[in-house]
């Protein structure tokens, strides 16, 4: 009888055990796909961010009229006070014979510095 009840606490023990193992996996398993996630929409964010101002920086190429029409007002670059861009800081244009400089700090976390000819 004493040999039986041996085996049901080494069963049971070994029950703890497996319990303890497989939820310190899962719980790690939880936080890795959290931060996965967590990184993929932050690349995600950069990725949109670095389209939006390829895709500007391609408008203002393509269409010179509008780098005349350019303007900034209240964190906002405007053309034809139509908003252009959005979350824009230390706004800078200058412009000599034959180029023209803009630069500024796209969302507070991308410096841009643009030059057409």
């Amino acid at each position: 009888m004493n040999l039986i009840n041996k085996k049901k606490a080494f069963i049971t023990f070994e029950l703890l055990i497996v319990l303890i193992i497989s939820s310190l996996v899962i719980i790690n398993s939880f936080i890795s796909i959290k931060d996965i996630y967590t990184l993929s929409k932050k690349d995600e964010s950069k990725a949109i961010y670095k389209v939006d101002l390829l895709s500007s920086k391609i408008i203002l190429q393509k269409t010179k009229d509008y780098l005349n029409n350019l303007h900034y007002k209240n964190h906002n670059l405007l053309i034809k006070n139509s908003l252009f861009l959005e979350n824009i800081d230390n706004f800078k244009i200058s412009k000599n014979n034959s180029f023209t400089n803009i630069s500024f700090r796209y969302k507070n976390s991308y410096d841009v510095n643009w030059v057409f000819k």
